[in-house]
C-alpha cells in the first residue's frame, strides 16, 4: 500500500511536470510566432508604404519640376528669341544709315591719327638714332683715346726701361772689361 502511494506520488509529480512543460512550450511558441508574424507584417507594411510614398512623390515632384522648368525655359527662350529678332530687324536700318553717315568722318579721323602717330614715331626714332650714334661715337672715341694713351705710355715706359738697362749693362760691361784689361796689362807687361 505504501508502495502504491509512493508510485502514485511520483506519477502525479511527473504528470504535472509534463503538463507544465507542455503549457510552457505551447505559450512560448505561440507568443514567439505571434510576435514574429506581427513584426514581419509591420516591417513589410512600413517598408512598402515608405517605398511607395517615396517613389510616388519623388517622381511626381521630379516630373512636375522638370516639365515646369522645361516649359518655362522654352517659353523664355522663344520669347527672348522673338524679342531679339524684332529688335534686331527694327534697328538694323537705323544703325546701317548711322554707320554709313559717320563712316567718312571716322575714316578721316583715323587717317589723321595714323599719320600723326607715324610722324611722331619717325621723329622719335630719328632722335633716338642720332642720340645713340652720338653716344656710340663719343664712347668709341673715348675708348680709343684711352687705349691709345695707355698703349703709348706703356710702350714709352717699356722702351725707356729697356734702353736704360741696356745702356747700363753695356756701360757696366764696357767699364769692367777695360778695367780688367788695363789691370792685366799693367801687371803682366
Amino acid at each position: 500500500m505504501r508502495f502504491l502511494r509512493r508510485i502514485s506520488f511520483y506519477l502525479s509529480i511527473s504528470i504535472s511536470l509534463i503538463v507544465w512543460f507542455v503549457i510552457y512550450y505551447y505559450y512560448y511558441y505561440y507568443y514567439y510566432y505571434y510576435y514574429y508574424y506581427y513584426y514581419y507584417y509591420y516591417y513589410y507594411y512600413y517598408y512598402y508604404y515608405y517605398y511607395y510614398y517615396y517613389y510616388y512623390y519623388y517622381y511626381y515632384y521630379y516630373y512636375y519640376y522638370y516639365y515646369y522648368y522645361y516649359y518655362y525655359y522654352y517659353y523664355y527662350y522663344y520669347y527672348y528669341y522673338y524679342y531679339y529678332y524684332y529688335y534686331y530687324y527694327y534697328y538694323y536700318y537705323y544703325y546701317y544709315y548711322y554707320y554709313y553717315y559717320y563712316y567718312y568722318y571716322y575714316y578721316y579721323y583715323y587717317y589723321y591719327y595714323y599719320y600723326y602717330y607715324y610722324y611722331y614715331y619717325y621723329y622719335y626714332y630719328y632722335y633716338y638714332y642720332y642720340y645713340y650714334y652720338y653716344y656710340y661715337y663719343y664712347y668709341y672715341y673715348y675708348y680709343y683715346y684711352y687705349y691709345y694713351y695707355y698703349y703709348y705710355y706703356y710702350y714709352y715706359y717699356y722702351y725707356y726701361y729697356y734702353y736704360y738697362y741696356y745702356y747700363y749693362y753695356y756701360y757696366y760691361y764696357y767699364y769692367y772689361y777695360y778695367y780688367y784689361y788695363y789691370y792685366y796689362y799693367y801687371y803682366y807687361y
